[in-house]
């Protein structure tokens, strides 16, 4: 299945400077404010977008017993930022326990992304501008394989919601994106990146709609930090994770 073209691309400058700076440093911070007005993007198309969010499904795969992560996964192809974007067909998702000591070995099958969020313009333009970045990291034309997982992460009364259960972690993948879209009525969730001895390079909260943390997967770690209603019966966090791997 070809998915429609971007509607909305980087300027040449931002794309550089973040491709130099995972190259230099393994990891950037971009903020969200930063990155619509670098996209022109439209408050309308981000409301439309972060609306998929409220259909995610329960994960029951969860090693811990928790009830408080949603998620959906679909995986992709991508030759050329130009190039057509093929969603690959539905299978379980899976990573080895040396990856994801929590939930490592299995066979997860979660429902596919909506038909509506894998053609939405935002999404289609993450997905395009994401390979532009990691092409100028690599030094060449690359084709990438891609993972998606939108999750919303739960908190109430009961239940302390984990964005990482697994604790300190890489995904085993080449590149890796981690955006949010909503908090609502949380605290904590605070997102820290190491590198491979653990050492502490950014402890940083996404707190702004698109706020994001685009990484080297080889070369730093991440986790976030529980979060905890700060008012209300509920609260949640909705994150957009994006891993990119090279296919050989």
């Amino acid at each position: 299945m070809d998915i429609i073209s971007k509607s909305y691309t980087l300027p040449a400058h931002a794309l550089h400077h973040a491709a130099q700076a995972i190259k230099t440093n393994g990891w950037i911070f971009i903020a969200g404010d930063d990155l619509k007005q670098d996209l022109a993007l439209e408050e309308d198309s981000l409301s439309s977008f972060s609306r998929y969010w409220d259909s995610l499904s329960r994960d029951e795969f969860m090693a811990d017993n928790g009830t408080y992560r949603y998620r959906r996964y679909s995986q992709f192809e991508l030759c050329d930022p130009q190039g057509e974007l093929t969603l690959l067909p539905h299978t379980a998702y899976s990573q080895p326990k040396n990856i994801n000591t929590l939930n490592g070995g299995v066979d997860r099958v979660y429902p596919p992304l909506e038909e509506g969020f894998i053609t939405h313009p935002l999404f289609t333009s993450l997905l395009r501008e994401l390979c532009n970045i990691f092409n100028q990291a690599e030094g060449e034309r690359c084709t990438w394989r891609i993972r998606l997982h939108p999750y919303r992460i739960l908190t109430d009364a009961q239940e302390t919601g984990k964005p990482t259960p697994e604790g300190l972690h890489r995904d085993g993948v080449d590149y890796i994106a981690m955006m949010l879209l909503r908090r609502v009525n949380v605290s904590g969730g605070i997102t820290t990146v190491t590198d491979n001895a653990r050492n502490v390079l950014c402890t940083k909260t996404l707190n702004q709609p698109l706020d994001v943390i685009v990484a080297d997967d080889h070369r730093v770690m991440h986790e976030v930090s529980p979060i905890l209603c700060s008012k209300g019966s509920q609260g949640y966090r909705d994150v957009l994770v994006i891993a990119y791997e090279r296919v050989k």
